[in-house]
C-alpha cells in the first residue's frame, strides 16, 4: 500500500523536485528570489515564438576606387566621381539624408624591391577609396539603385543589409506567439504527469536572437544593360519568454 501510494503521488513529488533542482543548479537563478514565497510544486517551462517577414528597409555600401601615381590629381578625379554617382541617385529621388559618406581611405602603394634587398620600399602611386551607405525605404529599389550608381563611375558594391522600420512591434508578435507556445507545453506537461496548472508565479522575457539580416556580398559588379537583380530575403525576427506556473493539488 505504501508504495501505491508513493507512485500516486510520483508525478507531484517529481516536479517539485525538478523545480528545486533547477534552481539549486543555477539554471534559473533569478528565479530564486521571487520562488521564496511560493507554496507547493511548481512548474517552469519556455517557449519560442517567430515571426517570418519581409524587410521594410535596405542598406547599400558602394565605393568609388581610384589608383594613381600622383595624389592630388586622385583625389580631385575621386570626388568628381563620387558627386556624379550622389547626383544621379539624386535623380533617381533619393534624399541627400540618404546617402553618406561612411569611409574614406588613402593608402600609399609600394614597390618592395627584389627578395633580400636592403633597400627600403619605395612608394609608387596611392589608391583612394570613397564609401558611400544608400539606406532605402523600398528594398526593392536595390537592383536599381545599384545600376544606377554602377553607370555612374561607382566601382565596387560590398553588400546590402535589410531591416525593419519598425522592429518593436514585430518583436512583440513573436513574444505574444512565444507566451502561447509556452503555455501549450506547460498544458501538455500537466496532462501528460496528471496534475493541475494554476496561476503564473513569473514571466521572464529572454530572447537570443531578435533578428537576422539577410546579407549579400559581391566580390564584384559591373554595369550592364539591365538593372543588377536583387530579390531580398525574409527577417526572421525571434523571442524567447520563461514561464512558471504554479501546480494546484
Amino acid at each position: 500500500m505504501r508504495k501505491m501510494a508513493l507512485l500516486k503521488h510520483f508525478p507531484t513529488v517529481f516536479v517539485f523536485l525538478l523545480a528545486g533542482l533547477l534552481v539549486t543548479w543555477g539554471i534559473y537563478p533569478a528565479f530564486a528570489a521571487e520562488l521564496n514565497n511560493v507554496q507547493g510544486p511548481i512548474l517552469v517551462v519556455t517557449g519560442t515564438g517567430q515571426v517570418d517577414i519581409q524587410p521594410d528597409r535596405a542598406k547599400i555600401t558602394l565605393a568609388v576606387v581610384s589608383s594613381g601615381k600622383n595624389l592630388e590629381q586622385l583625389q580631385e578625379q575621386n570626388s568628381r566621381t563620387v558627386n556624379q554617382v550622389v547626383t544621379d541617385l539624386l535623380k533617381q529621388g533619393l534624399q541627400r539624408s540618404q546617402i553618406e559618406t561612411s569611409r574614406f581611405n588613402v593608402w600609399p602603394q609600394y614597390s618592395y624591391g627584389r627578395s633580400g634587398d636592403e633597400q627600403p620600399p619605395e612608394i609608387i602611386g596611392y589608391q583612394v577609396r570613397n564609401q558611400i551607405t544608400v539606406t532605402l525605404d523600398d528594398p526593392q529599389r536595390a537592383g536599381s539603385i545599384i545600376d544606377t550608381a554602377l553607370r555612374a563611375g561607382a566601382n565596387e558594391v560590398q553588400n546590402i543589409s535589410y531591416f525593419l522600420h519598425d522592429n518593436n512591434s514585430v518583436q512583440a508578435m513573436a513574444l505574444s506567439q512565444a507566451c502561447i507556445n509556452a503555455n501549450k507545453k506547460a498544458n501538455a506537461i500537466a496532462r501528460a504527469l496528471g496534475i493541475k496548472i494554476g496561476a503564473v508565479i513569473s514571466v521572464r522575457e529572454s530572447s537570443p536572437t531578435t533578428e537576422i539580416y539577410p546579407l549579400r556580398t559581391f566580390d564584384s559588379v559591373t554595369a550592364s544593360g539591365e538593372a543588377v537583380p536583387i530579390q531580398p530575403g525574409d527577417i526572421t525576427v525571434r523571442g524567447t519568454v520563461t514561464i512558471t506556473y504554479q501546480i494546484v493539488r
